[in-house]
């Protein structure tokens, strides 16, 4: 979620996030995923709140359970599934759980 949604703001004035990191329930219920989740989305934050003008208010990882249509009419979805790694010819592929 962003604040403002949609304006483009002056330098001087800050963008205030909120963000959610989404994982399958199963991952979610697992501690060790889950801690792994929580690591990701708190260095992604620190590296978010290094930027000059954006704030981030708050942030947490949720399960897709917790998130609902009404939630969605708020929350701005950071698709990143394009960013994974495909496998390179004699290379290893990462897999992870989270």
């Amino acid at each position: 979620m962003l604040n403002p949604e949609d304006d483009e703001l002056d330098d001087a004035v800050d963008y205030h996030a909120v963000l959610w990191f989404a994982c399958r329930p199963d991952v979610f219920e697992s501690t060790e995923a889950n801690a792994e989740a929580n690591l990701v989305a708190s260095g992604f934050c620190a590296v978010l709140k290094s930027c000059a003008g954006i704030v981030v208010d708050d942030w947490e990882v949720r399960s897709h359970e917790d998130i609902t249509l009404a939630d969605l009419e708020l929350m701005k979805r950071l698709d990143f599934d394009f960013r994974s790694e495909a496998p390179k010819p004699g290379g290893s592929v990462l897999r992870t759980s989270v």
